[in-house]
């Protein structure tokens, strides 16, 4: 008797996805196969423009038609999903089949409470009466660590932070229970410590459910612990499918190796992150041949020619690729170019790509190459100031006639920056990070506090005078593309700061230009798109054209509020060298806002760490890093994820709620969640103080804790 063949969950088979459009058919999804099981996780990694969040889209049948059209074929327990009525769709998409969107912002309604948007979904698909589905609504935004989920449950999107509106499109997706569950970069927006519970929460449903998981992400980290197998996709084609095991053990295409090699490290630093050439090609350029060859070290006449075929290498590892061969019997590549040839590489920007092209390579051998060491800059006086500095909002009234509620978001902070050193500010949302930076700019007002820069106290002078300082004080926004003009072109939001301040010298717009020119060389852009607008770039050139627009005035100082969260590994690497390499040039300071703490460990000289409004610890980075002291930091560095499958990381898991800055707890915040609290934490805050230094290297150790 021929045993049954269990059918997949879910099988993707020669998908395409085109757009008609006035310039042509544009396919953003050309053949892409395969096929996930009940309770495995399949991870789908690429740069942006790879087409991942499109096949997402098309298995959702959320692609308008038109102008979009499908072929292939997309089965649900063998039912073809591209052929279903859509009535019957809908009794499926958010219910048997459901998605974490990447932009909460726009996913969610404006108009509608999260709780109301919770409760329509399971109201929709489980028949729930009102007050069943409200108190599902407040379970699940517990269940995503959302504090005070009863008051949360009745706010407006608008009214939450960005990981908080993440957290809630994860809460709106999970609510039903599905069996399918897609999950398009679900943790891009959060920190490592919610990131850890989320991933948690995934893997423990799935245990409990049979649930599968579709994971679209480019945190390869999060690859490695939360994948079974995983797919490469480049341009709209599947380029390589593997284990997670046998893929960073042997990855194959170049492509791959390439993603792994410009990924920053929790262990390792170097002194340039390798970097990926060139951009994916956009979905209506024709291409001859492998995609990937103007970007590829191992590229040859044939590769130009023919486009390779997807083949099996090694036993469940495919591959399209026809110098694999080649690839595999190669070593990896030297160590990275020093920072002090930042100035000659910078020379070559105009080309829009850097001129580094090292044969990417095994990670393992990359990282044995790598130079551990970032000199920080030479002792001086501070440029940055920071003392005592305070802000706390009025939140709004709850019942008429009372006081409304303040919120403590920075409490008390006092830090020095010194001229070409980076500062880095690491914690969770709503611990304060960025209310700092844009308090130190007077972005926001301060509550208390003093603010000096080159010894000016900026808290005291006038907004007339103030407006002139900012000439030495600019700020790179975490979102590129809401802090650029849409109606300027980029040359002129480049310009914008010359205009705007007479005394820098650019009295006509010929020069002005001529300047933008040279900042755009800079940064890495080429001189012809000053005449661009701003959607007609990627998300890493807007980042560039933020960075471009900061240097305009010569700043000494730079506030970066997650410059590089949203990005793509590779464009990640292409920022980080940026900054660098302007930093080394120019001595610049910058005061780094960042959840990410592998790139924190990449570019920061010293690091201190936020909770609730305070800085718990200040060190420098190999320090803090080989031998953190404060029970919240050990927590953050055991909660990223680790770029190796076979590695294991323990966590450290905080009990309870993160308390509201409402109501902050007594004496020390952290005592409320941490696992060393005695009762001397709840009465008495503990004070900042200098530690033991362990090197003789290392800079001063300053940790707010009664036991450390």
């Amino acid at each position: 008797m021929t045993p049954a063949v269990s059918l997949p969950l879910l099988e993707v088979d020669g998908l395409c996805t085109s757009f008609d459009t006035v310039a042509g058919t544009v396919r953003s999804v050309d053949g892409v196969s395969w096929q996930l099981a009940a309770g495995e996780t399949l991870g789908i990694v690429g740069e942006s423009g790879c087409g991942k969040s499109v096949t997402a889209l098309s298995i959702m049948r959320l692609v308008p038609t038109p102008p979009g059209r499908h072929a292939g074929a997309v089965r649900y327990r063998g039912t073809d999903l591209l052929h279903l009525p859509e009535k019957a769709m809908r009794g499926i998409r958010g219910d048997r089949i459901s998605m974490i969107f990447q932009e909460p912002m726009t996913s969610l309604n404006p108009v509608l409470t999260v709780g109301r948007q919770i409760a329509e979904t399971v109201t929709l698909h489980q028949k729930l009466s009102r007050r069943a589905a409200q108190a599902r609504a407040i379970e699940m935004l517990r269940l995503v660590q959302i504090a005070e989920p009863e008051r949360r449950v009745d706010e407006y999107p608008h009214q939450l932070s960005g990981g908080m509106r993440q957290r809630v499109m994860i809460a709106l997706a999970l609510a039903c229970n599905p069996e399918v569950l897609i999950a398009d970069e679900p943790t891009t927006a959060l920190d490592v410590t919610i990131q850890a519970q989320i991933l948690e929460l995934l893997r423990d449903l799935q245990r409990r459910l049979g649930m599968a998981v579709v994971m679209i992400t480019h945190d390869l980290g999060v690859v490695a612990e939360s994948c079974d197998r995983v797919v490469v996709m480049y341009a709209g084609r599947k380029v390589e499918e593997a284990s997670v095991l046998d893929l960073f053990d042997h990855p194959l295409h170049p492509y791959t190796r390439a993603l792994m090699a410009s990924m920053p490290s929790l262990n390792a630093t170097a002194a340039r992150l390798i970097e990926i050439p060139g951009m994916v090609p956009a979905p209506q350029e024709s291409v001859r041949g492998c995609a990937f060859t103007p970007r590829c070290a191992y590229a040859t006449e044939r590769c130009r020619r023919e486009e390779p075929a997807l083949e099996a290498h090694r036993p469940d590892h495919e591959v399209a690729c026809s110098e694999v061969e080649r690839v595999v019997q190669s070593p990896p590549p030297a160590a990275t170019m020093p920072l002090n040839d930042a100035r000659s590489e910078r020379r070559h920007a105009g080309t829009g790509v850097s001129r580094m092209t090292s044969a990417p390579g095994i990670l393992a051998g990359i990282r044995a190459a790598l130079d551990p060491t970032l000199d920080p800059p030479p002792s001086a006086p501070p440029l940055l100031e920071v003392r005592g500095l305070t802000k706390h909002y009025c939140a709004p009234r709850r019942w008429p006639r009372r006081a409304p509620p303040i919120v403590r978001a920075v409490d008390d902070v006092s830090f020095t920056l010194t001229s070409g050193e980076t500062l880095a500010l690491v914690g969770e949302s709503g611990c304060g990070k960025t209310t700092t930076g844009k308090a130190v700019l007077r972005l926001i007002e301060p509550t208390a506090g003093s603010v000096r820069l080159e010894g000016e106290e900026l808290l005291a002078l006038p907004l007339g005078t103030m407006r002139e300082r900012r000439r030495d004080m600019q700020i790179i926004f975490q979102d590129p593309y809401a802090s650029l003009n849409p109606r300027l072109t980029a040359g002129e939001i480049v310009a914008e700061p010359l205009r705007n301040f007479k005394a820098t010298g650019y009295r006509n717009a010929a020069e002005r230009r001529e300047r933008a020119a040279w900042l755009f060389a800079k940064v890495g852009l080429r001189a012809e798109a000053l005449g661009r607008y701003p959607h007609e770039f990627s998300g890493g050139q807007r980042q560039r054209l933020g960075i471009a627009r900061a240097l305009a005035l010569q700043p000494k100082l730079i506030v970066c509020d997650e410059p590089v969260s949203a990005l793509d590994v590779s464009v990640q690497a292409q920022v980080i060298n940026l900054l660098m390499d302007l930093q080394a040039e120019f001595g610049i300071a910058y005061l780094f806002v960042a959840h990410d703490l592998t790139v924190v460990r990449h570019i920061s000289h010293r690091v201190a760490v936020m909770y609730l409004g305070h800085i718990v610890e200040v060190a420098d980075r190999d320090t803090l890093f080989a031998a953190p002291r404060h029970p919240y930091t050990e927590v953050l560095l055991s909660a990223v994820p680790v770029a190796d499958p076979r590695r294991k990381p323990s966590r450290i898991l905080l009990a309870g709620d993160p308390p509201s800055p409402v109501n902050p707890p007594s004496g020390c915040r952290f005592h409320t969640r941490c696992p060393l609290a005695q009762p001397v934490c709840s009465e008495q805050k503990p004070a900042l103080k200098p530690r033991e230094v362990r090197s003789a290297a290392a800079s001063e150790h300053l940790v707010a804790c009664h036991f450390r």
